[in-house]
């Protein structure tokens, strides 16, 4: 990774615009750091009072970015098409039913829910085969985390995978 790399990497921005400038070699002749840094400023800025859509931000941030005549001005020029483009709404302004849900990045609940599958179903595999040194704190954990999956996801994969994992550790336990 070299020093750009890693300044995009520190910015507070979505991670679909990070992905994108750091693997795009195109858009790489019209950024520099203060340009970053204003794309940051603005991200901050709406994250902090705004519900928005993060990739259409990313989207409107790289064409701004490319259309760009004058840096000097570029975080007014963003600034000004963001606010004509980008939908958004106050953070304040959302109702009661709203709140009363939780907004979850695209992708991360199905990361959570693979990695708690695959952690599950390796602890169970060193159950099954009789290996030693077995965390059973994490076992449990393990366990829970694949009951609250099942509690939000009604699918028959899990709901079998966990009771018969259930089985071994139960079978491994009262041996």
């Amino acid at each position: 990774m070299d020093d750009f790399d890693t300044i995009i990497s520190d910015l507070e921005l979505p991670n679909e615009l990070k992905d994108f400038l750091i693997s795009s070699k195109s858009i790489r002749e019209y950024i520099n750091k203060p340009l970053l840094k204003d794309v940051e400023d603005l991200y901050i800025f709406y994250k902090s009072f705004y519900v928005f859509d993060k990739s259409e931000f990313g989207a409107q941030s790289i064409a701004a970015i490319k259309r760009c005549k004058d840096q000097s001005t570029f975080y007014y020029y963003l600034k000004k098409i963001l606010d004509s483009d980008l939908e958004f709404q106050s953070k304040n302004s959302l109702n009661k039913e709203e709140l009363n849900y939780i907004k979850l990045e695209r992708g991360l609940l199905n990361d959570i829910i693979k990695d708690s599958t695959s952690i599950f179903i390796h602890i169970v595999n060193k159950i099954y085969n009789k290996e030693e040194n077995i965390d059973m704190i994490q076992t449990y954990k393990a366990v829970g985390k694949l009951e609250l999956i099942n509690q939000i996801i009604e699918d028959p994969y899990y709901k079998d995978l966990l009771e018969s994992g259930k089985i071994v550790i139960n079978e491994a336990t009262t041996a």
